[in-house]
Formats: structure tokens, sequence, C-alpha cells
């Protein structure tokens, strides 16, 4: 078994890639982050081939996180990164496909504090629309392929060595 992490230079990818080298084979787990793989270049994506078998997991943490002060830019890179990974993995067989979204789907602005499964998204931001947006392609092209996948919406995580910029 193989085990990605796409964008683990951020306090969750980090962690999590930490995690797996402890619980599996460290030499089986590969982190990438934007010094390594512009995901915004599709030809960058060749870099992953030698990694991908069909006992491959991927963890797919990295976007653009500008929230405040975002613009229409910072919504049309976060929407190539996934669209490039999407045409990238198309003809590939891999085992599972871990998608890591945000709370933020459901507005930024919201004082809601029971939000469920059932809530209904309502993204206010460039990056909440961006999130959500790439949810619904990863639902669409996973279940086309026939590939398992989850989508993990997670509040603000934080912890020791977290920056709050980050």
């Amino acid at each position: 078994m193989k085990y990605l992490v796409i964008g683990n230079s951020g306090f969750v990818g980090r962690h999590l890639e930490s995690f797996l080298k402890k619980k599996y084979n460290k030499n089986n787990v590969f982190g990438f982050a934007t010094n390594y793989l512009n995901l915004t270049k599709q030809k960058e994506y060749k870099k992953l081939n030698k990694f991908i078998t069909k006992n491959t997991i991927i963890y797919f943490l990295s976007f653009n996180k500008a929230q405040k002060n975002a613009s229409l830019d910072d919504y049309e890179i976060n929407h190539k990164i996934i669209t490039n990974f999407l045409n990238f993995i198309e003809n590939k067989k891999i085992k599972k496909f871990l998608f890591f979204s945000t709370q933020s789907i459901y507005g930024e602005d919201t004082d809601n504090k029971n939000i469920n499964e059932k809530t209904i998204p309502d993204p206010t931001s460039y990056y909440g629309i961006a999130k959500y947006n790439s949810e619904r392609l990863v639902m669409k092209f996973f279940t086309e392929v026939k590939i398992p996948f989850l989508i993990i919406r997670t509040p603000r995580i934080y912890g020791a060595g977290d920056s709050p910029l980050n």
C-alpha cells in the first residue's frame, strides 16, 4: 500500500503525514507541497506517476487558503488545482481518495452552531465556494470512475506548532 499526502506543508497535512509514517511503513508514505509540485500547472502532475498504483490511497489537502480579502483570482487558482488533479488521475486506478474540505462551505459569517450533515451549504467566500464546488467535482468524478472516496469537512483544526495565520 502507498499513501500520498498532497498538501503536506499545512498544519493538518504535516501531522497526517507524520501519523501515517508512524502507523505504516514510512517508506510507503509520500508527502508533496508546492515547493515540489505546483498543482496549478498540469505538467507538474507527471511527477506523481511513479507513486500511483492500484494500491495507492491519496489524501488531498492542497488548496490556496486565502479567505479574507480573497478574490475571483483566488477562486480560479483553487478550481485549477482540483481540475488539474482530476484530469491527471482520470485514467489511473487507485485504492481510495480522501478530499479534505471545510466547514466554510456553510458560510463564514454565520453564527449557526447547529451545523450537521443535513445542513444546506451556503458558502459566502471565494474559498468556501471553491471548496464546495471541488466537493461536487470530486463526488461526480469518483462516482463515475467507481473509485471509493471520502469528503471530510473539517472545522478550524489547530494545535501546537500551528499559526493562526495559516
